[in-house]
């Protein structure tokens, strides 16, 4: 098994060795944006054996373990940025997220007010002419 020395000059090795059709395609083409991981619901891939409304909720779950980790090893918070993420979910689903969303700044993106609810903080609407409305 590699360890986490081994794995970051792997990583380094393949940037460096990609770094010109990286420039030319202004892309990295290598990195963790690019893995696809394999999530389990039990023994079974959720590719196949899951809702979308679940998949979604897979990974936002692995969105805001990720947020937890960075909270705790850097003195600030991240931001956290949800775009569209409750376009897929079912009311439970949305509300046990809303419900988990951290007390640090939060940015989140609907196609519908309702999806949201009243959790507080700035809302802003942009209406069809693309004029942001502050509420």
């Amino acid at each position: 098994e590699a360890s986490e020395d081994d794995l970051a000059g792997l990583l380094a090795a393949e940037l460096a060795a990609r770094r010109r059709q990286d420039m030319e395609r202004r892309m990295t083409t290598v990195g963790p944006q690019r893995d696809e991981p394999r999530l389990l619901l039990g023994d079974r891939d959720s590719r196949t054996h899951a809702s979308q409304g679940e998949q979604r909720s897979l990974v936002l779950a692995l969105r805001l373990a990720a947020f937890d980790l960075l909270s705790n090893e850097y003195d600030e918070p991240p931001i956290l940025i949800l775009d569209d993420v409750f376009s897929e979910l079912d009311a439970g689903r949305a509300t046990a997220i809303i419900d988990r969303l951290p007390g640090a700044q939060a940015f989140l993106s609907s196609a519908r007010h309702d999806d949201v609810g009243d959790i507080g903080g700035t809302y802003w609407n942009v209406d069809p002419s693309g004029t942001v409305v502050e509420q």
